[in-house]
């Protein structure tokens, strides 16, 4: 098994987030190491209320990859800072999202990732037609009072068997 990554390259379908330290949002999450705090996208609650932001980013065409595609992982390395918030990676196919409902983020940056052995949106296995069309992104929820929840690092993972050269690419 062979593992593809791929980094936010562009600005996607929904962009909520606040954005710290860079000059556009996908910007913020697209290092190879997390910078933590220098570059990151975030959501503040008001004092009344939670308050919930989508940001979704466009990633690059696979290049000469081919092969079986195993499965897909969103990565978002993420916290919160004051108030326990939320927040969860999400991918987008065919003008979906997808993603577990957002979780307790820590206080220190931590991983939170989902992973698909299937394109959710058709229920069958992936193509790399569906990986060049798919974009990533997160959910962030600051909580009421003042909470902040913030990304500082967003990608896809693609595992997958190579092999059958150009009988398999799509």
């Amino acid at each position: 098994m062979t593992l593809l990554t791929l980094r936010p390259n562009g600005a996607g379908a929904s962009t909520q987030l606040s954005k710290v330290g860079d000059t556009a949002n996908y910007l913020c999450v697209d290092e190879t190491s997390s910078d933590s705090d220098t570059t990151y996208v975030k959501i503040v609650g008001s004092e009344d209320a939670a308050v919930t932001g989508i940001d979704l980013y466009a990633l690059p065409d696979h290049s000469s990859e081919s092969g079986t595609i195993n499965s897909v992982t969103a990565v978002m390395v993420a916290k919160y800072v004051m108030r326990i918030s939320t927040g969860a990676p999400r991918i987008q196919v065919n003008g979906t999202n997808y993603g577990n409902a957002a979780g307790g983020l820590t206080t220190s940056y931590a991983t939170y990732s989902q992973t698909w052995a299937t394109n959710p949106n058709s229920g069958v296995a992936w193509t790399w037609s569906d990986i060049d069309a798919l974009q990533a992104g997160c959910v962030l929820t600051g909580a009421r009072r003042s909470g902040d929840a913030r990304a500082t690092q967003i990608y896809i993972e693609v595992d997958y068997t190579e092999g059958g050269g150009a009988a398999f690419k799509q």
